[in-house]
């Protein structure tokens, strides 16, 4: 089954790497645009496990499973299209990742989202995030009709890729771009028999660094004459869904806007 989630998520993202190989080129780039291509990334590819407020067990509980989905593009294909006007950025970009979630004693939970890096000299790709999750409501709010949690998250994404020297056409040089996203949300769920739905509402911060080894700069002179930059920016967030309980299986579907954007995200796991 754990060979069989991997290479599911590898073939998600496999397939949205291809699509942004082909054409994530970046020429004259000014403060404004690396803020959008840190702001559409980030929305795609931040830490989620497409769960409620509850833990899996008021002792101890484990989760595995596979979670994919889409996200929207709001601003990077009009950078990218700065470099090469015939570029083609999808409006969507899928995401996904291994899940694992364990729950211990005192309303503790733990999750990792990950993606191994993979790819080949033209375009690399990995993702890892992870979250730690208090559920007060099995501590100190035990008396509530809901579950109630508090969740701290962190991402870490990193992208390789070939582009154009925009000072030598016809040379390929290496690209690099990084970043991280750390949050915190406050999360209610409420059990319905099979049905859990849940609503969160958080703020999110993420830094962004883009450079190119090429012989000239990539950026607007006016911006930095370095081979590298890097921004901050934040959002509010605001996340709806619901999970299913089948026996030993969950299926779940999250909604979540941040970042002026939307991504969608689906899970199906198993858990004990």
């Amino acid at each position: 089954m754990f060979s069989s989630l991997r290479m599911l998520a590898a073939a998600l993202l496999l397939f949205s790497g291809t699509a942004l190989a082909q054409d994530l080129e970046f020429d004259s780039v000014t403060e404004g645009d690396l803020e959008k291509v840190v702001r559409d990334f980030s929305s795609i590819f931040h830490h989620t496990s497409v769960s409620g407020a509850n833990t899996l067990g008021s002792v101890f509980g484990f989760e595995v499973g596979l979670i994919g989905g889409l996200g929207k593009v709001n601003s990077l294909d009009d950078v990218v299209q700065d470099a090469d006007p015939d570029a083609d950025v999808p409006g969507l970009l899928p995401h996904g990742g291994l899940l694992g979630i364990l729950s211990v004693p005192f309303g503790w939970t733990f999750e990792l989202s990950l993606i191994p890096e993979f790819g080949d000299d033209g375009f690399a790709f990995s993702n890892t995030t992870a979250a730690v999750k208090w559920s007060l409501t099995e501590s100190v709010l035990s008396a509530l009709p809901l579950s109630i949690a508090l969740k701290g998250h962190y991402s870490q994404t990193k992208i390789n890729f070939e582009q154009e020297d925009p000072s030598t056409p016809g040379v390929t040089v290496d690209g690099t771009y990084e970043s991280t996203v750390t949050g915190l949300q406050a999360v209610v769920s409420k059990d319905l028999l099979v049905v859990s739905p849940y609503a969160a509402l958080g703020f999110l911060q993420a830094s962004g660094d883009l450079g190119v080894n090429g012989s000239g700069s990539i950026f607007d002179t006016d911006f930095t004459s370095s081979d590298s930059a890097s921004v901050n920016t934040t959002s509010t967030q605001l996340i709806v869904g619901a999970e299913v309980k089948l026996l030993l299986m969950k299926l779940a579907a999250e909604y979540s806007r941040q970042f002026d954007t939307e991504r969608f995200t689906a899970k199906f796991s198993l858990y004990f």
